[in-house]
C-alpha cells in the first residue's frame, strides 16, 4: 500500500562509553573509519554547501539526488540524514550525515555511520531525511554526537526544515564497549515544506505576504487538513494591553505536481505531490509589530496518515513603500510557469485583527 513505511537493516552502530565498559567489540570497523579523540569535532560534509541567506531563507534543494538508486536507507531526494539519539538518563545528541553513510546492507570496507561515547543504558534512535542540505536541530537536543567517522559528518543546524522521510523512535539498550547495531528500522514518507515565506527570522512589513508549497514524495496531501495559524501579541482593551492571541488564517490553494501539471520542485527533480498555498490578503493587511510565531499543519495520504507540524517566527516591522505580491509557487515552480496569484488590493482604512 502506498505510504506504508518500508523496513531495512539500517547500518549504523552504537558504541557505549569507553571508560564504563572498555574497548570497542562486535563487528570490523568499516576500513575507511579511523577512531578519532573524541573533542575532534566533526568535519562538514564534503559535497554540501551553505547556502542559507542572511534573513535566513533555507537554501535552494541542490539537484544532485534524484527518486529512485539506493545506496541508503533514505531514499535518493534526501540529500542528507540526520540521526538523533536520546537516552533515557536524559543525554540526546544530534548528528547529519552523508546518507552513503547509512546504508542498507553495507558490504566490508564500506562507510558506515557508528555513534561512539554513548551513555549507557536504555535509549532511542531517529532518523530522518531532508531535500535541504543541512539538517535542523530538534529543541531538545544541544549536543553534537560523537562519531568513529572523519568525513561526511556535521553538526545539525540551527535553521529549520521539515523532514521528507522519517521513522519512529528506535528502542536500543546500550552496553558499555559493545558495538550495538540498530537492525531494522522504518522509514516512511512525510509531508514536508519545500518553500515558505516570509523566511524564518525575516523582518517584514505591512501588508504581510504568506505562503508556503506542501508536499509529499509518495501519497500527496490531503487538502483539508492544511492550515496555517499564527500567534501575536495583540492590543486588547483601552489603554491597550498586549496579550498573546492565535488565530486560523484562511488560506488559497492550487495543486502542483512534479511530472505533470505545474510543478512543486525544482526542475520536477523530486517527484512529490501537493499544494501552493497562499493566505488570504485581506487578512494580514493589519498585524502589529513585533514577533509573529506561524504554525503550517497538515497531513499525507498513506494509511495511517502522517502528520507535518512546522513551527517558525518572523518579524513585523514599520510600514514602508508597498510591497508587491508575491506568488505562492517555489522559485522553481515560478521558473516553470507555476501557479501565480492575482493580488488582491490594499484596504484604504485599517481593519480590526479579525
Amino acid at each position: 500500500m502506498l505510504g506504508n513505511p518500508f523496513r531495512v537493516p539500517a547500518a549504523l552502530a552504537l558504541l557505549g562509553l569507553s571508560a564504563c565498559g572498555g574497548g570497542p567489540i562486535g563487528g570490523p570497523l568499516p576500513r575507511t573509519a579511523t577512531p578519532v579523540a573524541s573533542a575532534t569535532p566533526a568535519t562538514p560534509l564534503a559535497t554540501a554547501t551553505t547556502t542559507a541567506t542572511p534573513d535566513g531563507t533555507p537554501p535552494t534543494p541542490p539537484a544532485t539526488r534524484t527518486p529512485g538508486g539506493g545506496g541508503s536507507i533514505l531514499p535518493d531526494i534526501c540529500t542528507i540524514g540526520r540521526v538523533v539519539f536520546r537516552s533515557q538518563s536524559g543525554e540526546t545528541c544530534c548528528i547529519a550525515a552523508d546518507p552513503a553513510l547509512l546504508p542498507p546492507k553495507p558490504v566490508p570496507g564500506q562507510p558506515s555511520l557508528v555513534l561512539t561515547d554513548l551513555p549507557l543504558g536504555p535509549a532511542t534512535v531517529t532518523i530522518d531525511g531532508y531535500v535541504e542540505d543541512f539538517a535542523p536541530l530538534p529543541p531538545d537536543v544541544t549536543a553534537t554526537c560523537k562519531t568513529l567517522n572523519t568525513s561526511g559528518v556535521r553538526p545539525c543546524d540551527t535553521l529549520d526544515a521539515s523532514a521528507a522521510y522519517g521513522s519512529e523512535p528506535k528502542a536500543i539498550t546500550i552496553f558499555g564497549g559493545v558495538r550495538v547495531n540498530l537492525g531494522d528500522v522504518a522509514v516512511s514518507a512525510l509531508p514536508f515544506l519545500l518553500e515558505f515565506t516570509p523566511p524564518q527570522n525575516a523582518s517584514v512589513d505591512l501588508p504581510v505576504e504568506m505562503g508556503f508549497t506542501v508536499v509529499d514524495a509518495e501519497t500527496g496531501i490531503a487538502a483539508p487538513s492544511v492550515a496555517l495559524d499564527i500567534t501575536l501579541d495583540a492590543p486588547q482593551g483601552e489603554p491597550p494591553v498586549f496579550r498573546p492571541i492565535t488565530k486560523r488564517v484562511p488560506l488559497e490553494l492550487a495543486p502542483c505536481k512534479d511530472s505533470g501539471g505545474e510543478p512543486c520542485s525544482s526542475g520536477n527533480n523530486l517527484g512529490v505531490t501537493g499544494f501552493f498555498a497562499r493566505a488570504v490578503a485581506e487578512y494580514l493587511s493589519y498585524l502589529p509589530n513585533g514577533p509573529v510565531d506561524a504554525r503550517i499543519t497538515a497531513q499525507n495520504l498513506a494509511d495511517p496518515p502522517r502528520d507535518l507540524d512546522f513551527s517558525y517566527r518572523f518579524f513585523v516591522g514599520t510600514p514602508a513603500t508597498p510591497t508587491p505580491t508575491l506568488p505562492v509557487a517555489s522559485a522553481a515552480g515560478r521558473a516553470a510557469g507555476g501557479a501565480v496569484f492575482v493580488p488582491t488590493p490594499t484596504p484604504t482604512a485599517t481593519p480590526e485583527l479579525p
